[in-house]
């Protein structure tokens, strides 16, 4: 803190990546501007029983730049008394007043309303009082939106929450009068899933001998092999393969119908470079390219598709993907038709963060709260002592950042289902039009309800196939900034 009083280049700082700038002199007990190599530093493990000195830990990971301790406990220009209430207010904590602060928020919104009735039922509920509640609201008046915040805050409470719109009798019953169940992008997804759906609906209806699949109902699933297949963690080739649905023993009972003619070119008759570069596509999908070939092919890409002249990949993509995007960023249907392909999250990351430099507006910056899932490791005590900056380093699909940094028309999309009598599902696409530190407005871009407003809380996620030898817990947003 006193190096940072002298020296502005450890004002940018946190306090891990400290010592690539300046370099500690034991001689003199103090920081100096570090004039070559390089080092990578890190903070001391320190355990959670401490108190307020694991909370200080948790926050140099994040400060930058303090002159002191007041400056460590000061966010957003609040000054808070201790530094676990100034973890809490940079969302590195669960804790039950977020759900409280998130509706405070959007009380300040105009939904003042909503945060007394989530008030009278919570302090019912804390009382353990037999009441009943009807409350009756239309579309668009936030019902859902109460549903979910009092069921994540009795849920964090370790308390059981039942929701149901209609009982597994009735569901049943619904399945009986069922004349077609579709389902689309099936090569997707792995061969156990349609063969658990055969044995379901072949439980529900009674015919369980084997004799006749699906319980007898007309069953259409929809695809394309060429596209992405089952994904297999660690799997090699053959595993994969044996994965997909022409892989199971219910294949050979389908009937397989094929759509050849093109219908999107039907619009496009007289465009002959359309007409070819979805040509070029099929034969690609097909294997067709580069022939003869013994299964490894380097296939050609046409000059015409490529962006050759550039310095910098990341400006080039985004420069001819977005042209002119500030004077664009808030136009739906501008971003609508236009996404970027990445291959890994890394990429991702870069992208979404040169976009969000361009565009103006005030940034803000939301931190996740990690945990491991103790129950799941079955009380393993080694893994107590994982930091809490190794789990916000960590990143797999389906899973949000631990840093997700927004502004608004900041274009986003789902990773979870909300509410899907709203289409708030995985996949849907809205745009940031409000910000505060629990909670975020946002209008929806996509779907049947384009135009309607919903607020976002933080949910708490875990990946639903871990890669580590411990389930991550991890309460953000389940969002991810959706220029791609």
């Amino acid at each position: 803190m006193e190096a940072n009083k002298k020296y502005p280049e450890g004002r940018t700082l946190a306090y891990a990546p400290y010592v690539s700038k300046l370099v500690y002199v034991k001689k003199t007990r103090s920081w100096k501007p570090r004039k070559s190599s390089y080092t990578i530093g890190r903070l001391i493990w320190v355990s959670p029983c401490t108190g307020e000195l694991y909370y200080l830990r948790m926050m140099l990971t994040v400060v930058k730049g303090p002159t002191c301790y007041e400056d460590i406990r000061t966010i957003s220009n609040i000054r808070y008394e201790t530094f676990r209430d100034a973890c809490f207010a940079c969302g590195l904590l669960k804790d039950d007043r977020e759900y409280i602060e998130a509706l405070r928020e959007a009380k300040d919104w105009g939904s003042e309303e909503q945060y007394n009735i989530f008030q009278t039922i919570m302090q019912v509920v804390n009382r353990q009082e037999g009441r009943m509640f009807f409350l009756y609201g239309y579309g668009g008046t936030g019902k859902m939106h109460m549903w979910r915040t009092l069921t994540y805050a009795l849920r964090s409470q370790k308390h059981i929450v039942l929701t149901v719109a209609s009982s597994g009798t009735e569901l049943a019953e619904l399945l009986k009068q069922t004349k077609l169940i579709i389902w689309d992008e099936a090569p997707m997804s792995h061969k156990f899933c349609f063969e658990a759906l055969d044995k379901s609906l072949c439980d529900i209806m009674g015919t369980t001998n084997g004799s006749i699949l699906f319980g007898g109902k007309v069953v259409v699933f929809g695809g394309d092999f060429r596209q992405i297949l089952p994904v297999v963690p660690r799997g090699c080739r053959s595993d994969i393969v044996h994965a997909t649905i022409n892989a199971s023993y219910l294949w050979h009972q389908y009937t397989v119908l094929t759509l050849t003619k093109n219908m999107r070119l039907q619009n496009h008759d007289n465009d002959l470079d359309i007409k070819q570069f979805s040509e070029w596509i099929l034969k690609m999908g097909n294997g067709k390219l580069s022939e003869p070939n013994d299964g490894c092919a380097e296939i050609d890409i046409p000059d015409e598709l490529l962006i050759i002249d550039y310095d910098n990949s990341i400006e080039a993509i985004v420069c001819s993907t977005y042209p002119n995007l500030q004077d664009h960023y808030k136009d739906e249907q501008f971003l609508q038709c236009r996404a970027i392909l990445a291959s890994t999250i890394e990429i991702v990351d870069q992208i979404n963060e040169y976009v969000l430099m361009k565009i103006p507006g005030d940034e803000k910056e939301y931190l996740s709260s990690d945990e491991v899932d103790m129950f799941d490791a079955n009380d393993n005590e080694a893994f107590n002592i994982l930091t809490p900056e190794f789990l916000n380093s960590l990143s797999t699909s389906g899973l949000p950042n631990h840093k997700i940094k927004l502004k608004v028309g900041t274009p986003i999309m789902l990773l979870r289902n909300l509410d899907q009598s709203e289409e708030l599902c995985n996949g849907t696409r809205l745009m940031v039009t409000k910000m505060t530190n629990h909670v975020f407005e946002a209008r929806i871009m996509s779907g049947k309800n384009i135009g309607n407003i919903t607020y976002t809380p933080r949910l708490s996620m875990s990946p639903s196939q871990s890669s580590w030898p411990f389930m991550l817990i991890r309460r953000q947003f389940p969002i991810i900034v959706s220029y791609l």
